[in-house]
């Protein structure tokens, strides 16, 4: 299948075309559908002519794929009175340029995690209309279902439309997941273990349902819904109460050959170190987690509080991670050598990521990275760590993350599949 999609596609600007010799017609046209709804979402409003120039499609082929959309309700001529006669937002007329229609399309973002359960219902913009979330630490698989299942049938009664216009749910998932057959292969953060989770939430359902890795459905929504990343390759990384990675290449994420691609976490540093969730030991979540910080500047500073399992949603646990924090934002010299032997261990996962896949750059997120002096001793290890020629560097960024941000971006994953990729393409 990926192979024929790579035979299938060419690069054409920022999009892929379908411009096969031979192609069956119907698949020509969902190629190139979907990358005129891609270029719609990421640079919109753009006018017919601005289309045909970026995919490089006839006008006649734009204006049938845009009757199309139209008549199918996910594309929209821009109101009049908003354009200029350039095409611009202003006062004017014609050229229209088109707009995707956000509300045609809904989907269900869920996110689970060693603390609790999030959902939220978010349109094809991002925008999100419906939100619950509950700690449920321990959750069993029968019940996260139920429970998702509840709030399904809670929305669909509540929100007009939901039922025609959803296309399905993503839940994301920390660990290794087999997206394309929905099951949760292993996952020791919440202790969920071949868990066929998407056939188990699509019965209960009655619509479609992917099953994602929890950093590469942020990566998705960072990529769909930011200005940034879109045609990219970079790696995001994120440090909490676990450390996980996403590797992107060219707007796409990579799974790997058994989808364990981005357990950076359970990269080993130190052979002899502490026992790791994993069962392995001295694994990088083992030694760096948010966890092992609190734990060792509480120690360090004869404070003598201690964490386990880190949940943000706990207010004890969120008091002593902002007790650490200010201690090292301080200067206090004993949490700073905790910082720095934290930031050490981080930078030389990151490190030897880039050494290995030559990102554009690193994105970083979580609270961990949160702390400035943590992610300056990050960028200053890094910088000594890669191999790079003269002048060759790689920007290591911080993006924050929401209270939304999984949420969204499992919203983003299943919009990426479903919507923003053939039909003919997609692996279900």
């Amino acid at each position: 299948m990926r192979r024929w999609r790579r035979r299938c596609q060419i690069e054409c600007g920022k999009v892929a075309v379908c411009s096969m010799r031979g192609a069956n017609s119907a698949v020509q046209r969902e190629v190139n559908r979907a990358a005129v709804l891609r270029l719609l979402s990421q640079e919109g409003p753009l006018t017919r002519q601005d289309l045909s120039l970026r995919t490089g499609l006839t006008s006649g082929a734009m204006t049938n794929i845009i009757r199309y959309l139209m008549d199918d309700g996910i594309v929209r001529e821009c109101p009049e009175e908003t354009i200029t006669p350039e095409g611009g937002l202003g006062p004017g007329r014609r050229p229209i340029p088109l707009e995707l229609d956000v509300s045609s399309r809904l989907a269900l973002g869920v996110s689970v995690s060693s603390a609790g359960v999030e959902i939220g219902l978010y349109n094809l913009g991002g925008d999100l209309l419906r939100e619950a979330d509950w700690g449920a630490p321990g959750i069993r698989p029968e019940q996260f279902v139920d429970a998702v299942t509840a709030y399904a049938s809670k929305v669909r009664s509540e929100v007009p439309f939901a039922n025609e216009r959803l296309m399905g749910a993503c839940v994301s998932v920390p660990g290794i997941v087999d997206t394309e057959r929905g099951v949760v292969k292993a996952s020791p953060r919440i202790r969920w273990e071949s868990v066929d989770l998407a056939q188990m939430l699509s019965s209960k359902l009655n619509t479609r349902c992917l099953i994602e890795n929890s950093m590469r459905a942020w990566t998705a929504g960072e990529v769909l819904f930011s200005c940034g990343g879109r045609d990219e390759s970079f790696i995001a990384v994120y440090a909490g109460d676990g450390i996980g990675a996403s590797i992107v290449v060219n707007g796409e994420t990579l799974p790997g050959g058994k989808f364990g691609a981005g357990e950076l976490g359970h990269m080993v540093l130190d052979m002899q170190g502490p026992s790791c969730s994993c069962g392995s030991r001295g694994c990088l979540e083992a030694v760096a987690s948010i966890d092992v910080f609190v734990n060792g500047v509480m120690e360090a500073t004869g404070l003598g509080h201690t964490v386990t399992n880190f949940d943000e949603k706990n207010d004890e646990h969120r008091h002593l991670f902002d007790v650490a924090a200010r201690l090292v934002r301080e200067g206090n010299k004993d949490a700073l050598r905790v910082a720095d032997i934290t930031a050490k261990y981080l930078a030389t996962a990151i490190s030897n990521s880039i050494n290995l896949l030559d990102p554009d750059h690193v994105i970083v997120t979580g609270p961990l990275f949160e702390i400035g002096p943590i992610t300056e001793r990050v960028r200053d290890y890094a910088a000594q760590m890669v191999f790079r020629g003269p002048g060759d560097i790689v920007t290591i960024r911080e993006r924050p993350t929401d209270e939304h941000s999984w949420t969204r971006g499992a919203a983003a994953a299943l919009f990426r599949k479903y919507f923003y990729t053939p039909a003919s393409l997609v692996c279900s």
